[in-house]
């Protein structure tokens, strides 16, 4: 276990700058007992921890409008990312609901009918998935059912 007073992180940093030199490394330290690393925030609870997805201050709500002219798949893609990134995180309840929220109000700017995000439509995404990009009726048929 990590411990400040055992330990001299800016030592550390130093080491880690002498062995590479051309790469940059950066410290983060724990705040409000929580702490951010790649897409999740861990927050540090009494006897237990808890996650939720973190977005950097600069991320922004856009992904591939609806009426944009690529490829169906293409904006699949982007819709499953978020819907499976909520679905399979361990993310409490209130961290479900809150990304939920956020996955409605992302594709609702889109230009997508966000009510088609509950849980009913993410299980029927997951069990039929994506449609064959050849059988392109099939491909409309889905885009226009989860749209």
């Amino acid at each position: 276990m990590y411990n400040e007073e055992d330990t001299d992180i800016e030592l550390i940093l130093n080491q880690f700058y002498n062995a590479m030199p051309t790469m940059q490394f950066s410290i983060k330290k724990e705040t409000n007992n929580s702490i951010s690393f790649l897409d999740i925030t861990i927050h540090k609870n009494h006897d237990s921890l808890s996650f939720s997805v973190y977005r950097k201050p600069t991320t922004t709500d856009t992904i591939i409008p609806k009426d944009s002219c690529h490829p169906i798949e293409h904006k699949q893609a982007d819709i499953r990312y978020l819907v499976n990134r909520k679905n399979n995180y361990h993310l409490d309840k209130a961290a479900k609901e809150q990304e939920h929220g956020t996955i409605r109000q992302i594709l609702g700017n889109n230009k997508y009918n966000p009510s088609h995000i509950d849980d009913k439509s993410d299980k029927q995404t997951e069990r039929h998935g994506t449609p064959d990009p050849k059988d392109n009726k099939d491909s409309h048929r889905w885009a226009n059912s989860h749209m």
